[in-house]
Protein backbone atom coordinates (compact mmCIF):
# COMPACT_ATOMS: atom_id res chain seq x y z
CA UNK A 1 0.00 0.00 0.00
CA UNK A 2 2.93 2.26 0.81
CA UNK A 3 4.46 1.55 -2.79
CA UNK A 4 1.14 2.61 -4.46
CA UNK A 5 0.73 6.09 -2.25
CA UNK A 6 3.79 6.90 -3.32
CA UNK A 7 3.34 6.11 -6.86
CA UNK A 8 0.12 7.80 -6.78
CA UNK A 9 2.18 11.14 -5.45
CA UNK A 10 4.35 10.89 -8.71
CA UNK A 11 1.46 10.42 -11.45
CA UNK A 12 0.23 14.05 -10.02
CA UNK A 13 1.84 17.13 -12.07
CA UNK A 14 2.85 18.55 -8.30
CA UNK A 15 4.03 15.36 -6.38
CA UNK A 16 5.69 17.97 -3.92
CA UNK A 17 2.43 19.13 -2.99
CA UNK A 18 0.88 15.52 -2.19
CA UNK A 19 3.64 14.62 -0.23
CA UNK A 20 2.24 15.70 3.16
CA UNK A 21 -1.55 13.60 2.18
CA UNK A 22 1.08 10.50 0.49
CA UNK A 23 2.96 10.80 4.23
CA UNK A 24 -0.28 10.67 5.80
CA UNK A 25 -1.53 7.74 4.16
CA UNK A 26 1.45 5.64 4.76
CA UNK A 27 1.57 6.41 8.15
CA UNK A 28 -2.01 5.03 8.34
CA UNK A 29 -1.22 1.99 6.84
CA UNK A 30 1.72 1.70 8.78
CA UNK A 31 -0.48 2.14 11.75
CA UNK A 32 -3.36 -0.53 10.30
CA UNK A 33 -0.41 -3.11 9.64
CA UNK A 34 0.64 -2.74 13.67
CA UNK A 35 -2.84 -3.07 14.53
CA UNK A 36 -3.90 -6.33 12.93
CA UNK A 37 -0.09 -7.84 13.45
CA UNK A 38 -0.56 -6.86 17.90
CA UNK A 39 -4.35 -8.18 17.82
CA UNK A 40 -2.96 -11.46 16.01
CA UNK A 41 -0.24 -12.01 17.93
CA UNK A 42 -2.62 -11.84 21.38
CA UNK A 43 -5.22 -13.93 20.22
CA UNK A 44 -2.46 -16.45 19.03
CA UNK A 45 -0.59 -16.42 22.89
CA UNK A 46 -4.03 -15.97 24.26
CA UNK A 47 -4.70 -19.56 22.79
CA UNK A 48 -7.64 -18.12 21.04
CA UNK A 49 -6.52 -18.50 17.52
CA UNK A 50 -4.20 -21.87 16.32
CA UNK A 51 -0.65 -20.99 15.60
CA UNK A 52 -0.29 -21.96 12.13
CA UNK A 53 3.18 -23.13 10.56
CA UNK A 54 5.01 -21.42 7.80
CA UNK A 55 7.90 -22.04 5.79
CA UNK A 56 7.56 -19.18 4.09
CA UNK A 57 7.44 -17.50 7.09
CA UNK A 58 10.66 -19.02 8.75
CA UNK A 59 12.45 -18.52 5.51
CA UNK A 60 11.89 -14.79 5.23
CA UNK A 61 12.92 -14.58 8.88
CA UNK A 62 16.23 -16.55 8.12
CA UNK A 63 17.19 -14.68 5.05
CA UNK A 64 16.44 -11.76 7.08
CA UNK A 65 18.66 -12.72 9.83
CA UNK A 66 21.57 -13.49 7.42
CA UNK A 67 22.15 -10.66 5.31
CA UNK A 68 21.48 -8.09 8.47
CA UNK A 69 24.63 -10.17 9.66
CA UNK A 70 26.31 -9.98 6.34
CA UNK A 71 25.58 -5.92 6.76
CA UNK A 72 26.62 -5.53 9.89
CA UNK A 73 29.74 -7.36 9.42
CA UNK A 74 29.95 -4.86 6.23
CA UNK A 75 29.82 -1.93 7.84
CA UNK A 76 31.92 -2.13 11.08
CA UNK A 77 34.82 -4.73 10.02
CA UNK A 78 36.50 -1.73 8.11
CA UNK A 79 36.65 -0.05 11.41
CA UNK A 80 37.86 -3.46 13.76
CA UNK A 81 40.47 -4.46 10.87
CA UNK A 82 41.69 -1.37 9.41
CA UNK A 83 41.53 1.19 12.72
CA UNK A 84 44.11 -0.08 14.53
CA UNK A 85 46.33 -0.13 11.14
CA UNK A 86 45.61 3.30 10.66
CA UNK A 87 46.38 4.22 13.83
CA UNK A 88 50.03 3.02 13.92
CA UNK A 89 50.71 5.08 10.61
CA UNK A 90 49.99 8.44 12.05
Amino acid sequence: MSAAAIAWQFTRRNAERWKKVTVRAIGIAFFALAAYVTVDAVLTLTGAEEVDHSSLGIGIATASLLIMLMLAWFEFAPVVIWAPAASRLM
